[in-house]
Order: C-alpha cells, then structure tokens, then sequence
C-alpha cells in the first residue's frame, strides 16, 4: 500500500491503493509518498517494509502587480513574484495587440485585450489581463489669427479626463480652455495635448 506524510516523518497516512504506481492530482502542500510492501501471506508473511520517500515538493503561485491597462504606443511595467524563469518568462498570448519584454515592460500595440503570462523560475505560471487603449484623437481647424486674438474650437475622441484635459504647451502663444477652446495670444506654434 501507499501512505502519505505532510513532513516525511510519522505518522504515515495510508491511501487506499494496492497498484505498484501513484497518481497524485489536486496536491495544496508538499507532500512525501512511500510504499509499503510485504512478502509472504499468512504465518510464512514478512514484516512490512517502507520504500525510500519521495518527495513532492508544491511550490506557489507566482503573482503578478502593477497597472493593467495601457494607452497604444505607450508602456506599463509590471512585476512578477519570486525569480523570473530564465528563458521567456514574459510572453504576450497577442502581441499585435501588447507586447511585453524579459522584464514585464508592456507596451500597448492596438487597442483590445491581451493575456501576459508570467512563469518563475519553479516552473509555475499565471496570467493577466492587459487592456489596450486606442490612442484619442483631435478633429478641428488647427490654424487661428494672432491678431485679433482669434479662437478655434477642438475636439477630442472618446471621454476627456477628468481634469486639465486640454494642455498647451505654450500658453503665450495659444492657450487652451479644459472644452477645447484655443485662443491665440502671439504668433507662433504651440503643441495641444487632449488627454
């Protein structure tokens, strides 16, 4: 028969199984195994004798942490649990849509979903979820009048930020309103972000 130890020591718990081979499955904890055989039947029977214990050895699963989602062109590090595997442990189930390097560096390819998993260096592994974001847009007449202080209107794709989502990079030569609203105050050439 077959008996179990959480320690590899006493005592023993049998399992029910008479076969020359063990399946474990389901294991939470390490566990050791080892067999008990006997020779003989009745009075001619030998007394019962224990393999050498083996060891299953249940390691945990690693975690993965940092933010999980990512504006395209744009890159978000994330951190593995315990020693990262040696060989590819960061891969992206699709890299047209994320890709991540050796070090967990994700970078947004297209907007949509892509899973990242991370295996350590036991073999264990766990995945991600990374959602990709499509990059905004601004529609509207990129060019105004300096004199007389002109305006133009801008417009940005998607929800706007929930503050400051207009920002001029050069406020004495346009500045900008948080509704898109452009007034030139020089000439010149000023870069508007809509975040």
């Amino acid at each position: 028969r077959w008996e179990s130890s959480p320690t590899g020591a006493d005592p023993w718990t049998p399992i029910t199984n008479i076969t020359t081979s063990l399946t474990y499955s389901n294991l939470t904890q390490t566990t050791w195994y080892h067999a008990m055989v006997q020779s003989g039947t009745g009075g001619w029977a030998c007394a019962a004798v224990s393999s050498t214990a083996a060891k299953i050895t249940v390691n945990p699963l690693p975690t993965i942490t940092g933010i999980f989602n990512v504006c395209a062109g744009s890159t978000t590090p994330l951190t593995g649990s315990g020693t990262a595997a040696t060989n590819n442990p960061w891969v992206s189930a699709l890299p047209g849509v994320a890709t991540v390097n050796n070090f967990g560096v994700v970078t947004g390819v297209s907007a949509g979903e892509s899973m990242i998993i991370y295996t350590d260096s036991n073999g264990c592994s766990i995945t991600a979820t990374i959602t990709v974001k499509a990059l905004p847009t601004i529609t509207g007449d990129l060019n105004i009048c300096a004199v007389p202080a002109g305006t133009t209107q801008l417009y940005g794709s998607g929800t706007p930020a929930g503050s400051n989502p207009w920002i001029s990079v050069t406020p004495g030569v346009a500045s900008v309103s948080n509704t898109g609203l452009v007034t030139a105050a020089a000439q010149g050439t000023s870069v508007i972000t809509y975040t």
